[in-house]
């Protein structure tokens, strides 16, 4: 969920809702990444043998 007012609500410029689908989606399409190391996680295969 997007809770940060990074403006005027997308709704009050009257966009269609396909437009409006399609600006969140590049939007968050461009702020998502992956990570290519693990950050210190535990896995949910770790807490589980841990669980066990």
């Amino acid at each position: 969920m997007m809770t940060e007012r990074l403006g005027a609500p997308l709704a009050s410029f009257n966009f269609s809702g396909t437009v409006e689908m399609d600006i969140i989606c590049t939007t968050l399409s461009d702020a998502a990444f992956s990570l290519t190391s693990n950050p210190g996680l535990t896995t949910g295969k770790e807490k589980a043998q841990w669980l066990a």
